[in-house]
């Protein structure tokens, strides 16, 4: 077995320390940040509640509104468009005929 002196078991010690220092550094920086960011979100959870508790029967009154005043107007007939058939029988029974020029192409 090798044997190590003192110095380098007094280096492993210090580097782990360091890391450890680092790490809980890290982790107390992460909840800082999750902190500020639930902070943030329940803000932004309170302004949408706010919003919704206005916004939902407005918009319950908006709908019936809208209800009630179609009901209460006169309907329109639709255009229906006519068949293919009915196009057909009402065309003229003269023939088109369509002439086309020729070019030279050089």
């Amino acid at each position: 077995m090798k044997q190590t002196d003192w110095r380098t078991t007094l280096e492993v010690v210090v580097k782990g320390l360091v890391g450890a220092v680092l790490v809980l550094a890290g982790l107390w920086v992460l909840g800082w940040l999750f902190s500020a960011l639930g902070a943030l979100l329940l803000g932004i959870a309170g302004i949408v509640s706010a919003l919704l508790r206005f916004l939902i029967p407005v918009a319950a009154i908006a709908g019936i509104v809208y209800f009630v005043v179609a009901q209460l107007r006169p309907k329109e007939t639709p255009y229906i468009a006519p068949s293919l058939s009915q196009v057909v029988k009402d065309a003229p029974l003269e023939t088109v005929t369509v002439s086309v020029s020729e070019r030279e192409v050089s």
